[in-house]
């Protein structure tokens, strides 16, 4: 009965945790800085965001969801952060690690 107990809680100590570690694709991001400047999901965000040279056009390559209308991905030191074109806000961010994350898989 005791090799029965050890056995499963082998298991339990050292599997469980690698799996979970494994598993964890979360990339989102609630507070991130970008040029000494703390964000926070719905704030405004910089007005150079929102410049052509800033639209992420190629969120399938990053890994990124599609942005929904009135909406695009740009970047802010080291953030993807996705934007509201009528009000400027930061709706959804995302670590930049899901492009290199992805890339491992």
């Amino acid at each position: 009965m005791s090799r029965f107990i050890l056995k499963y809680l082998m298991y339990f100590v050292i599997a469980l945790p690698c799996i979970a570690f494994a598993n964890d694709h979360n990339f989102d991001e609630h507070t991130f800085r970008s040029n000494y400047h703390e964000y926070s999901i719905g704030d405004k965000a910089p007005d150079i965001n929102f410049t052509k040279d800033y639209n992420i056009t190629s969120w399938r390559i990053r890994h990124l969801p599609a942005p929904k209308p009135g909406t695009f991905w740009s970047y802010m030191d080291g953030t993807y952060v996705l934007l509201r074109n009528s009000d400027h806000k930061i709706i959804d961010a995302k670590s930049s690690d899901i492009f290199y994350r992805h890339m491992k898989d």
